[in-house]
């Protein structure tokens, strides 16, 4: 069968061009590239292709399928490596997130918190790091809460003992219309200062995760912490 993985100088320096975008876009916005965290997101990207990556210095990886990490995870030295779920999460699935993740960036109702939370504490006897996902772009086809109503799921989580909660995290619109896509991310921005005002004692800050390989640079410009990027550094799909 022939290997059609891309050869590791590729991803290696793809990785490379998607650092230097990304300080330059930090340059324009008049901000500091390190406020910036990389995860690069390894949907349907075989082990040795990730491996390539880990070994080219990507220290944040992100997952949309949570049978896929309990494949993939157990066959990667993922010592160091920041892993993030970033798919939508059924309640029935959460059981398995404690032991596979360290961040889950997709947050979008009660029920998903309360039963993450329990299992947290049941499994690893603290809190993992969540964001809340919003749909900013107003597209039914995305997961996320509605941007009145985020604040509302934002208290909740800081009731559960087993989340902490460390920002937001959005989808920006299916468009190349530059306006729509500023809209969806100025609108995560100013909703987490919202947030912030109205918990002030309990959250001294959130991180905004937005941004992906056709329009991450737009979301650095409008304050992203977080951007996931697939695409821009491993190619298409194996």
């Amino acid at each position: 069968m022939t290997d059609t993985r891309p050869p590791k100088n590729s991803i290696s320096e793809n990785l490379k061009r998607v650092c230097e975008r990304m300080s330059r876009a930090a340059d324009t916005a008049h901000r500091l590239p390190s406020e910036i965290t990389l995860i690069g997101v390894t949907k349907f990207k075989s082990v040795p292709v990730i491996e390539m990556a880990l070994d080219a210095g990507l220290t944040n990886i992100g997952e949309n399928r949570l049978q896929e990490a309990r494949e993939k995870f157990p066959l990667l030295d993922l010592t160091h490596v920041k892993r993030h779920f970033i798919g939508h999460l059924q309640t029935n699935k959460v059981k398995w997130v404690p032991a596979l993740f360290d961040v889950v960036q997709s947050i979008d109702s009660e029920k998903v918190a309360t039963a993450l939370s329990r299992e947290c504490l049941e499994q690893i006897g603290g809190a993992i790091q969540v964001f809340i996902q919003v749909n900013t772009s107003g597209e039914p086809s995305k997961f996320g809460v509605e941007p009145a109503t985020a604040g509302d799921l934002v208290g909740y989580c800081l009731e559960q003992k087993g989340l902490e909660i460390q920002g937001l995290m959005t989808i920006g619109p299916n468009t190349n219309e530059l306006p729509r896509i500023q809209k969806s991310f100025m609108l995560l921005r100013n909703l987490a200062e919202q947030i912030q005002r109205s918990y002030r004692a309990d959250i001294p800050r959130l991180d905004l995760s937005m941004g992906m390989t056709d329009d991450f640079e737009w979301a650095i410009a409008e304050g992203a912490t977080h951007v996931r990027i697939g695409r821009a550094i491993f190619g298409e799909r194996d």
